[in-house]
């Protein structure tokens, strides 16, 4: 019990961006029980830089979406700098509206790095319309439906988006254009598997490019519009 106690007590010494820093590579589940071995630390989970919140680790659809639903609610007005969402077929299939609120509340936080994970929850869609941000500089998108839409948006309405990876995902639209974007990761998207010619007629218009990587096995190459900035690919 003293050893515990000791330990605890050196724990409490730690300064508050360290233990940030630490709990930036936890699931945010840890990240709140680390702040309940200080006093001191309770509401350090309300500003949290980083926040990484994955299914897997509830074991009910309703305790994953009432824990997130109320992490955000009191998550403090400071800026995030990464949100990652993992939501996976382990669970029941969860309602869009629910996602849509979580993606619209970090965007208002100002993140600058957003991952989203549905991992073959690829029955409905995002909203388009939540994403517009100033701040979003990278964006990973996986294992879901992309519509015209919401790509038409993403690019256009993040205005400092310089990073995007859409992996194993289901995406249809003829153009992807940006004034902004300096790299762009595509690797198979679920189309290739069952449409030779997928990729035919999507022309890529990047002029600010620096970095092009496409999986295209089994596809035709996209047109390279305009990637004349690209230094590796």
């Amino acid at each position: 019990m003293e050893s515990n106690i000791g330990f605890n007590d050196r724990l409490s010494n730690l300064p508050d961006k360290l233990l940030h820093r630490i709990m930036s590579f936890l699931s945010v589940q840890e990240a709140v029980q680390i702040c309940m071995l200080s006093t001191r630390w309770q509401h350090l989970w309300k500003s949290l830089p980083c926040v990484r919140i994955n299914a897997m680790e509830f074991s009910t659809k309703k305790a994953f979406i009432n824990f997130t639903n109320l992490f955000l609610l009191n998550h403090g007005p400071k800026p995030l700098d990464a949100f990652h969402l993992s939501i996976t077929r382990s669970l029941d299939p969860i309602d869009f509206d629910d996602v849509d609120l979580w993606i619209f509340d970090v965007l208002s936080m100002e993140v600058k790095v957003l991952s989203i994970d549905l991992d073959h929850t690829r029955d409905l869609h995002l909203d388009p319309f939540i994403f517009r941000s100033s701040f979003l500089k990278r964006l990973h998108l996986a294992s879901m439906n992309i519509s015209e839409d919401l790509i038409r948006q993403i690019l256009s309405c993040c205005k400092q988006l310089e990073d995007m990876e859409i992996i194993h995902c289901s995406m249809q639209t003829n153009n992807l254009l940006s004034q902004s974007l300096r790299k762009l990761k595509m690797i198979r998207t679920d189309a290739c598997d069952s449409c030779v010619g997928v990729y035919e007629d999507l022309s890529i218009v990047m002029p600010s490019l620096r970095f092009l990587c496409l999986d295209a096995r089994g596809c035709r190459v996209p047109i390279l519009a305009e990637v004349s900035s690209v230094e590796r690919a």
